[in-house]
């Protein structure tokens, strides 16, 4: 991914169960594979709690203005489903990027900061042993000023959620990666 890419992401509020959410996303995943880095889907952990049980991130280069999940969309993929779809932003990235989980890290963290955020810092400076991901809105329609995704194990996790619970201003939920067999 280069630093020219613009991260979209896209949550989506339903409650379908994984099997009969994920073949519809894939009807729309495999219309990006010609891109070098295909969609990414994840679903919401179980005792989480926010709107989206599932968010997808797309990578799109910075110049290609051009963002097709739109309601006409949602029509044709989700025809008949009780799904919602809602565009969250288009954010760059702001610090190292991690895609995939490790054999030995079992957990992503997303964290979403509001506009008014004005120290992006606390959130690298959070103590325990983890990967981050930072993003900055890229648009002013974006929902949130910055998005950060943790990568750690589930005690790291715990750690860091207990850090962020005496801050106040954010979003965190715990999601993880799904296996999408058909892409």
């Amino acid at each position: 991914m280069t630093s020219a890419s613009i991260i979209h992401f896209i949550g989506f509020v339903t409650r379908l169960d994984s099997e009969k959410f994920i073949p519809a996303w894939e009807q729309y995943a495999k219309k990006e594979m010609f891109r070098k880095k295909a969609p990414l889907l994840l679903h919401q952990e179980n005792g989480s709690r926010n709107k989206f049980s599932f968010i997808s991130q797309h990578s799109w280069p910075e110049s290609e203005t051009h963002f097709s999940f739109t309601k006409s969309d949602k029509a044709g993929y989700f025809h008949d489903m009780p799904v919602q779809v809602v565009h969250i932003g288009g954010y760059q990235s702001i610090g190292q990027i991690n895609t995939h989980l490790h054999k030995d890290v079992d957990c992503r963290l997303l964290v979403m900061a509001g506009h008014h955020e004005n120290d992006p810092a606390f959130f690298q400076s959070i103590p325990g042993s983890f990967r981050l991901n930072s993003y900055q809105a890229y648009y002013e329609s974006c929902t949130h000023g910055y998005l950060f995704e943790y990568f750690a194990d589930e005690q790291g996790m715990e750690e860091i959620i207990n850090t962020l619970k005496q801050r106040t201003g954010t979003e965190h939920i715990i999601y993880k990666d799904c296996l999408a067999p058909h892409i």
